[in-house]
């Protein structure tokens, strides 16, 4: 499946947006909350918490409500459930009058690969670009073309 971003007028490029308030959140939030550990755990914890994610929202459809927080959520929850909920929003903003069928998570998780690409410029810590390059790792398994 190729996106072809040329032809797809102002529009659609609202994806980006997302990608990059996602990016930003995520990866700057997980390399604070897992500070403290090594680089081989760090690691693990962020695929983790990036097939979590893809697996709670892998059915995200259009007017799906928000997704809840409970009163005693750890950071690691507080940060899924912001960014589930930027997905839901993303979702909803993807399918608004689309002019291709294309399905939504297939669209922002190639998006995801694409931006994580040029993320290495942009002045993150170790931790932050291993973050980065992790959650790009499993957007190829779990969102953009799982079923391929």
């Amino acid at each position: 499946m190729v996106f072809d971003y040329e032809f797809t007028g102002k529009e659609r490029l609202v994806v980006w947006d997302f990608i990059k308030f996602e990016y930003e959140i995520k990866v700057r939030g997980l390399a604070k909350v897992l500070e403290h550990l090594a680089e081989e755990e760090f690691c693990l914890q962020v695929i983790l918490f990036e097939q979590r994610l893809w697996d709670e929202t892998a059915h995200l459809r259009p007017g799906d409500e928000a997704f809840r927080l409970t009163s005693n959520a750890s950071a690691m929850e507080r940060l899924q459930h912001i960014i589930c909920n930027v997905r839901r929003a993303a979702c909803h903003a993807l399918t608004l009058d689309t002019p291709r069928n294309v399905d939504w998570q297939e669209e922002f998780g190639f998006c995801c690969m694409l931006y994580t690409a040029g993320s290495s410029n942009f002045g993150y810590s170790q931790y932050e670009r291993l973050a980065a390059w992790l959650a790009s790792a499993v957007s190829i398994g779990k969102g953009y073309g799982a079923d391929d």
